[in-house]
């Protein structure tokens, strides 16, 4: 995955529009990639993973998960990205997920 300019947010509009809003507001354009329509792959799952210092527990949807009686895995995410936590955003090499406003805020200041 292109962790290089504007960003890239892993987005699914219903529930992370806010974000996108605040991105925007803040002058950042990035690449918003609907992940239900084009889900990432293994390989950008484990880059986002990297970014995410190795912490598969922030990438994934618990609450869906145990209620479908699933484990977590990358490969689960590949083949069923409606398990993947949203929004996800990827600016130079930095990858949060950021469920608040606040939570967007520190990472456009850092």
């Amino acid at each position: 995955m292109n962790f290089s300019g504007d960003g890239r947010v892993l987005h699914q509009p219903a529930k992370s529009r806010q974000a996108l809003a605040q991105l925007q507001e803040a002058g950042v354009e990035p690449k918003v990639v609907e992940y239900l329509k084009t889900p990432p792959t293994l390989s950008q799952l484990q880059d986002i993973l990297e970014g995410l210092n190795g912490d598969l527990s922030l990438m994934i949807r618990e609450k869906d998960l145990k209620k479908d009686g699933l484990e977590p895995s990358l490969e689960l995410l590949a083949e069923q990205p409606k398990y993947l936590q949203r929004p996800i955003l990827i600016r130079n090499k930095r990858v949060s997920v950021c469920r608040t406003p606040e939570e967007v805020e520190a990472f456009l200041n850092c």
